[in-house]
């Protein structure tokens, strides 16, 4: 604070040097490893029809599709990522170092 309440503010100067800048790009391939062995949906109905019966109010709540689940749950997934980072030049010690990261994830690959 210099007299007469007068604020002086003082701040770096600016060196030389090329600022650094990094970028990848990632591909990622997910598929289930293992899938369990259920029962299909024929062979659900026979079991809850011997255990209670074709006219049971249990065996009214079953369809007569045959959907495989896993088959729809469990697809090949294909994810990506391009993250990207700028550094300040080389000879200044503290400065913000800005990242960015941009990513996406997609629950079936077509091709």
């Amino acid at each position: 604070r210099a007299s007469n309440g007068v604020i002086i503010i003082t701040t770096k100067k600016g060196r030389s040097g090329k600022p650094q800048v990094t970028f990848a790009a990632n591909l990622y391939v997910d598929h289930a490893r293992r899938i369990a062995d259920v029962l299909n949906g024929d062979q659900f109905r026979e079991l809850v029809y011997s255990k209670f019966g074709q006219g049971s109010a249990q065996a009214g709540y079953l369809g007569d599709t045959n959907t495989d689940w896993q088959d729809n749950i469990f697809r090949t997934a294909v994810s990506w990522q391009y993250p990207a980072q700028q550094a300040c030049f080389p000879t200044v010690s503290t400065c913000p170092t800005p990242t960015a990261t941009v990513s996406s994830r997609h629950p079936q690959w077509t091709a």
